[in-house]
């Protein structure tokens, strides 16, 4: 089951932008969204951009699967760690999104059950690996595969990636005909609270 942390924000704040001291990755890579875009070109000949989002996705993966294995509240500990490596209307909806359910009555599930960047309950405990990468604009779609013996953990994770300023970000995740940003608006929606509707419902 999805762990939370409490998150001690008063509700009027859920629409105001996180801080963090945590620096991003040097290194960082692209991936695959939906829609038009250009194809990935081959290894040899991949450009300095591609290069870059590859080695911030995967960087990324090789740092939190460890968290998860190790029984960590993972999404927690980027919000609290790592949020740089969010867009601020990413950061700021997930937030959101802890919050509602802190709020909620003992047992209620309001908002994810699941661990967004690896899209389960019970992920692939080995390794998530980059297999393709896809330009659309500005941004990148980044496919990231886990690689484990278990049929069950085929799915594989879409996540969108822009640059701002010199770092990249990661914009969404999606998980085949839905996605990250598309849940936590639907959650907040359904729970019909102003504030976390506000938060998790803006345009990146």
């Amino acid at each position: 089951m999805f762990h939370r942390i409490g998150l001690m924000v008063p509700v009027a704040c859920l629409a105001l932008v996180a801080c963090s001291s945590a620096k991003p990755p040097v290194n960082e890579e692209p991936s695959a969204l939906p829609g038009q875009t250009k194809g990935v070109a081959p290894a040899a000949s991949l450009s300095s951009d591609t290069a870059s989002v590859r080695s911030f996705v995967q960087g990324f993966y090789d740092w939190y699967l460890p968290i998860v294995n190790k029984g960590g509240t993972g999404t927690s500990r980027v919000l609290q760690e790592r949020d740089s490596l969010l867009t601020t209307e990413l950061a700021v909806a997930l937030r959101a999104d802890f919050l509602a359910e802190e709020q909620a009555d003992p047992g209620e599930t309001v908002g994810l059950n699941f661990d967004p960047f690896l899209n389960s309950q019970d992920p692939c405990p080995r390794r998530w690996e980059v297999i393709g990468i896809l330009q659309k604009g500005s941004n990148y779609a980044v496919t990231v595969h886990p690689v484990c013996a278990s049929a069950s953990h085929e799915l594989d994770v879409v996540a969108e990636v822009t640059k701002q300023g010199p770092s990249w970000r990661f914009v969404n995740f999606f998980y085949g005909d839905t996605d990250l940003r598309k849940l936590l608006c639907q959650y907040a929606t359904k729970a019909g609270n102003s504030a976390w509707q506000k938060a998790s419902c803006s345009t990146p």
